[in-house]
């Protein structure tokens, strides 16, 4: 049985988006302050590829590039029907992405507790994506 969107009221969804992105944004600042003091890891450039090495640079690339095609033809393949089957799809990738980056921080990282870092990270995010689709399921 496909997830069909609920019926939407007539209620704006648009100040809970916006109180809803600010509060996540808010808990991974600190989530991210306190957790690099608690193992004392540097902080990176926001938004930029770290790299650990050539190898996890080839297979980072590898899996964006996977992700953004298989997300595409998701949208083609599942939309409407599956309506959320593109968007578990790209979550799962992208989750493969941070893990074979905790896995290279693991075996190569000059901070040995840098990969502990991104599995917490992994984890909050994940929290956060999970709670958005529970919450939308049930408004939309």
């Amino acid at each position: 049985m496909a997830l069909q969107p609920a019926v939407r009221s007539s209620i704006p969804i648009w100040p809970d988006i916006i109180i809803f992105l600010f509060l996540s944004f808010i808990l991974l600042l600190v989530f991210d302050i306190l957790m690099r003091k608690l193992l004392g890891v540097k902080k990176k450039k926001f938004f930029s590829h770290n790299h650990v090495n050539e190898l996890h640079k080839k297979i980072d690339w590898i899996l964006r590039i996977t992700t953004i095609l298989v997300f595409i033809l998701a949208q083609f393949l599942f939309y409407p029907e599956h309506f959320l089957l593109p968007y578990i799809i790209f979550t799962v990738l992208m989750v493969s992405i941070e893990i074979v980056r905790a896995v290279m921080e693991w075996k190569f990282a000059e901070n040995p507790k840098d990969y502990l870092f991104t599995l917490s990270q992994i984890g909050l995010i994940t929290v956060i994506y999970l709670s958005v689709f529970i919450w939308l399921n049930g408004i939309v």
